[in-house]
C-alpha cells in the first residue's frame, strides 16, 4: 500500500480489467488467475470497487480447467495452507506471485496432493525393522527436553511442533521424567545435549574461570565424553540424535567423537539419507511454500532500487568466509552489517536477537537484507550434503547468493541448469568474481535472468521440489521410515564422520579451537586482514552519472 486511496482503486481496476481481457484472448490460464488472485487480494483488503468485483466474477466464471501444472508442485501447494496474512505479505510487492496463482489454477483443476505412502507409518509387526515393546501397535516416543533448545527460526516451526503429537506410528510423546527412559524411541537433539543445561554434569575446573562449565550440554561432560541415559531395554529402544550441524566446523566434538555416536542408533543431518553422508533421517533447512509467498514482495523490488553491494551478515567470526571477502572487498563492495568484520550500518535495521517466531524472525531478517543484489550465503565449511539457510533466503528475497560451500547444492536449486546464484568455486579469483558481479550489477538483463526462475515455478528442479517437500514434511514421517526399513532399508546406523571423509574443506581453524577448548565460546579468528570500506559503483546514463548503491 505505496500508494494513495485513488491511484489504488485505478490500479486494482486495471488489474481486473486485464483478468477478463487475458479470458477474452483465450490467453494462458495461469496469467489469468494471477489476475484474478491479485484482484481478489486487493477486495479483501476492503479496497476494491463494485466494478472489479463484477469483473473477478465474470473471470471466475470463465475460467477454464485446462489441467496444467505439474502434479508434484500442484500437490506441495495444495497442501500449503496459506492464510489471508500470507497472501497480502507477497501481494505487498505490487507485482502478481506466480506461485499463488498456479496454486488457484491447482485447486480449480481438481489436482490431488500427494500423500505419504500409508505403508510408511502403519505399524505391522511382521515388515517393521524396530518394533514398540510390550507387543503395542505402536512407539512410545520421548523427545528428549522437549522443544526449548532445538533450531526454530530457520526451519518450519509446524514441523517442528508437529513433532509433540502422536499420530503416524508415534502412540504417545513425552519430554522428561520416568517415562522418557522407559520410551522406545528417544530423540535427543544436539544443542540440547551440547549446550543445555538442564541435566548438567560438567563442573568448573582449577584451570577455568567460574561459569566455563555452562558451555557443557546435558549430557556432554565437557572432557571429549558423552553420558547418555543408559537404555533400560538395549535391544529394543531406539536413540535419534538431530543436528543441524557438519562434523567440518561446529559438529566436529560429536559427529567426529566415537564415544558419542555409539552410544545412537540413527543421525538426523542436513543431507539426504545415504551411506555416504551417513544421514538416516534428512532434516534440511529449506523454504516452505509460506516462506516463498511471503518473502516474494522483497523478490520483486527492482534492480534499481537496490545497493549495488555484497551483503554479509554472520554470527561466527571465522577465516573460512572472512579471508575470500577480504580479497573480494577490494574488488568489490562488500557490506557487513553484522559484527563479524562491521564496516557500514544496515540500509534497514536489523532484527533485535532472540526472536523465537520463527515467520516473524524470517521476515525481520528478509526485508533487512532485501536492499542489496547480492548476498555472502557461504557456509562454515564444505560437507557433504550441509547446506543451509543462508543460501536460500537470498533467492527467495531475490538477492543473488555468492555462495561458499558443498558442490551438492547443485542438486537442490530451483534453476535446472545452476545459474541463480554465483559459487565461488567457479572463478579463478575473488577479482575474476568481482568482475562478474558489476556485469550483472551494470546489466539490468543478466540480473532478471538470474532470477527468472521464481517467475516459472514449473521449471522447478526436481531436487528443490523434494527440499520444499522435505522442510513441510512432518518429522514423524522420517522417523518412522527409519523404524520400518531400519539399516537393510538404506538409512545407515549412526557411525563416526571425520572431516577428511566428509568435507571437501574442513573449517580446521574452527576444529582446532573446539580440540584444544571443548567449548563453542564467542571467539574471532586469527588476523585475516580487513574488509575495504564500501564504495558506489558508477555507470553512464543517458543525464550523466548513475550511481549503484
Amino acid at each position: 500500500w505505496f500508494l494513495n486511496g485513488e491511484e489504488t482503486r485505478r490500479l486494482v481496476n486495471d488489474l481486473a480489467k486485464h483478468a477478463v481481457a487475458a479470458v477474452d484472448a483465450a490467453a494462458a490460464v495461469d496469467a489469468t488467475a494471477a489476475a484474478m488472485t491479485a484482484a481478489g487480494t486487493y477486495a479483501a483488503a476492503g479496497i476494491a470497487t463494485a466494478g472489479v468485483m463484477a469483473a473477478l466474477g465474470e473471470a471466475e466464471e470463465r475460467l477454464e480447467d485446462t489441467g496444467s501444472g505439474e502434479g508434484r508442485l500442484h500437490g506441495l501447494l495444495l497442501s500449503t495452507a496459506l492464510s489471508d496474512e500470507d497472501i497480502q505479505s507477497s501481494a505487498l510487492g505490487l507485482e502478481i506471485d506466480p506461485l499463488i496463482a498456479w496454486r488457484e489454477t491447482a485447486m480449480s483443476s481438481g489436482a490431488v496432493s500427494t500423500g505419504v505412502d500409508p505403508d510408511a507409518v502403519t505399524y505391522a509387526d511382521v515388515q517393521w525393522a524396530h518394533k514398540p515393546g510390550s507387543g503395542r501397535a505402536q512407539f512410545s516416543v520421548c523427545v528428549d527436553n522437549g522443544l526449548k533448545y532445538w533450531d526454530t527460526v530457520y526451519t518450519n516451526n509446524n514441523q517442528l511442533s508437529k513433532l509433540l503429537t502422536a499420530g503416524t506410528c508415534f502412540a504417545s510423546v513425552v519430554t522428561e521424567g520416568p517415562e522418557c527412559d522407559a520410551a522406545d524411541v528417544r530423540i535427543f537433539s544436539q544443542k540440547a545435549v551440547q549446550w543445555g543445561y538442564e541435566n548438567k554434569i560438567s563442573a568448573p575446573k582449577d584451570d577455568k574461570p567460574v561459569g566455563w562449565e555452562t558451555w557443557f550440554g546435558n549430557y556432554y561432560r565437557g572432557d571429549g565424553t558423552y553420558v547418555f541415559p543408559t537404555k533400560q531395554r538395549p535391544d529394543e529402544q531406539i536413540y535419534f540424535y538431530f543436528s543441524h550441524e557438519a562434523v567440518g566446523a561446529w559438529s566436529y566434538p560429536d559427529l567426529g567423537n566415537a564415544d558419542m555416536v555409539s552410544q545412537v542408533d540413527y543421525l538426523a543431518l542436513p543431507g539426504k539419507p545415504s551411506v555416504s553422508s551417513n544421514a538416516a533421517v534428512w532434516w534440511s533447512f529449506g523454504p516452505t511454500v509460506v516462506d516463498l509467498v511471503r518473502s516474494f514482495a522483497w523478490f520483486v523490488i527492482p534492480q534499481h532500487r537496490r545497493v549495488a553491494g555484497l551483503s554479509y551478515l554472520a554470527r561466527d567470526c571465522t577465516a573460512f568466509r572472512e579471508k575470500y571477502l577480504v580479497e573480494l572487498s577490494s574488488h568489490f563492495p562488500v557490506h557487513s552489517i553484522g559484527n563479524c568484520q562491521h564496516n557500514v550500518e544496515a540500509v534497514l535495521p536489523l532484527p533485535e536477537k532472540g526472536s523465537t517466531e520463527t515467520a516473524l524472525m524470517k521476515d525481520a531478517v528478509q526485508k533487512s537484507l532485501s536492499p542489496y543484489m547480492f548476498h555472502a550465503a557461504m557456509e562454515n565449511c564444505d560437507c557433504t550434503g550441509y547446506i543451509t539457510e543462508k543460501v536460500w533466503l537470498a533467492l527467495i528475497r531475490g538477492s543473488i547468493p555468492v555462495y561458499k560451500g558443498t558442490q551438492d547444492i547443485y542438486k537442490y536449486l530451483p534453476c535446472p541448469d545452476g545459474d541463480c546464484i554465483l559459487d565461488v568455486a567457479k572463478f579463478p579469483t575473488a577479482e575474476d568474481l568481482a568482475r562478474r558481479m558489476r556485469e550483472i550489477a551494470m546489466d539490468e538483463a543478466q540480473w532478471n535472468k538470474m532470477r527468472a526462475w521464481r517467475y516459472n515455478p514449473k521449471s522447478w528442479s526436481s531436487g528443490f521440489l523434494d527440499l520444499i517437500a522435505n522442510v513441510q514434511s512432518d518429522l514423524k514421517e522420517g522417523i518412522c521410515q527409519v523404524l520400518k526399513s531400519g539399516e537393510s532399508g538404506g538409512f545407515p546406523r549412526a557411525a563416526v564422520q571425520t572431516p577428511e571423509g566428509k568435507c571437501a574443506g574442513p573449517n580446521y581453524e574452527v576444529i582446532d579451537r573446539l580440540k584444544k577448548s571443548g567449548t563453542k565460546e564467542k571467539w574471532y579468528p586469527e588476523p585475516v586482514g580487513t574488509f575495504a570500506q564500501p564504495w558506489k559503483i558508477a555507470r553512464p546514463s543517458d543525464d550523466g552519472t548513475e550511481w549503484l548503491g
